[in-house]
Formats: C-alpha cells, sequence, structure tokens
C-alpha cells in the first residue's frame, strides 16, 4: 500500500498521472488514519513499560487495573498506592515491595511471592493469595475481606492489626 501511494504521489507530482482520483487520496488517508487507532488503542495497555523485569521500580500511584502483569518480577518495585484491583499478577515476584496503600482487590496472586513485602493499609478485597508466599510480609492495617489465603505461607508474617473478616485461612477454615 506504501508503495502504490509513493508511486501515485510521483507520478502526480510530476503531472504524468491526469485520473488520479480523489478517491485515491481519500483512501489513503483513511488508511493512514486506521492505522494510527490501531497504534493507539494498542498502546492503551496497562502493562508498564518495564514488564516483565519490574525490579525496584518506580509504580507508585500507577493505575495497573486489570493489568496480566502473569509472572512479573516486581521484586522492590515501589508500588504505594498503585491500583492492582483485578490485575493477574499470578506467579509474579513482589519479594520486598512496597504495596502500601495498594488497591489489590479481586487481584489473582496464586504462587506470587510477597515475601517480606511491605501491605500496610492496603485494601485486598477478594483477593486470591492460593499458595503465595507471604513469610514476613507486614499486613498492618490490611482489609482482607473474603480474601482467599488456602495453602498460603504466612511464616513470620504480621498479621496484628489486620481485618480478615470472612478470609479463607492457609488451612481452609474461614475466618470471622
Amino acid at each position: 500500500m506504501t508503495k502504490l501511494i509513493t508511486e501515485r504521489f510521483r507520478l502526480w507530482s510530476r503531472r504524468e498521472c491526469p485520473r488520479w482520483k480523489y478517491r485515491d487520496v481519500l483512501g489513503a488517508v483513511t488508511m493512514v488514519v486506521v492505522v494510527v487507532v490501531l497504534v493507539v488503542l494498542a498502546s492503551d495497555d496497562k502493562t508498564p513499560n518495564c514488564f516483565p523485569n519490574c525490579k525496584g521500580a518506580d509504580l507508585m500511584g500507577e493505575n495497573l487495573s486489570d493489568a496480566n502483569l502473569r509472572g512479573a518480577n516486581l521484586r522492590g518495585a515501589w508500588l504505594l498506592s498503585a491500583n492492582l484491583g483485578s490485575s493477574d499478577l499470578s506467579g509474579a515476584n513482589l519479594s520486598n515491595a512496597d504495596l502500601s496503600g495498594a488497591n489489590l482487590s479481586g487481584a489473582d496472586l496464586t504462587g506470587a511471592d510477597l515475601s517480606s513485602a511491605d501491605l500496610s493499609s492496603a485494601v485486598m478485597e477478594s483477593t486470591n493469595l492460593t499458595d503465595a508466599n507471604l513469610t514476613d510480609a507486614n499486613f498492618y492495617g490490611v482489609v482482607m475481606e473474603s480474601t482467599n489465603l488456602t495453602g498460603a505461607d504466612l511464616t513470620g508474617a504480621d498479621l496484628d492489626d489486620a481485618y480478615p473478616t470472612g478470609a479463607t485461612m492457609p488451612d481452609g477454615s474461614i475466618h470471622k
């Protein structure tokens, strides 16, 4: 298509093609507009530029809701007040990450590594933490309503002042 447009423009500019019609120009312009729209739509993806290796990245306050971050390396990343609601973080490495004040409601963190992560004041309503590594994680003030912790490793995790109402605990029991 580009060759055709280039050739027709060359001929037209030399006035060798008097039959070049308005519809040909309109067609070329329409094609360019369609390509630009497709590029813009493709870039509307919420995946961060550093994906899949975002080790130590500053993503503070970013809106990553509904993002596919499966298996991402977010070790030591700054995710303070980030919106990760309904994101797929299954198998992600979030060890030593700062997720304080982050929204993780509805996120899938199945098998994720959150060891030594700071989750203080995070919102984790209906979050799936099945088989997640939560060793030494800080859950101070975390809202964990209806969160699934089945099979999660909570060794050394600080759950003091967390709110796990209705959460499914690692042993399968429901916290009241």
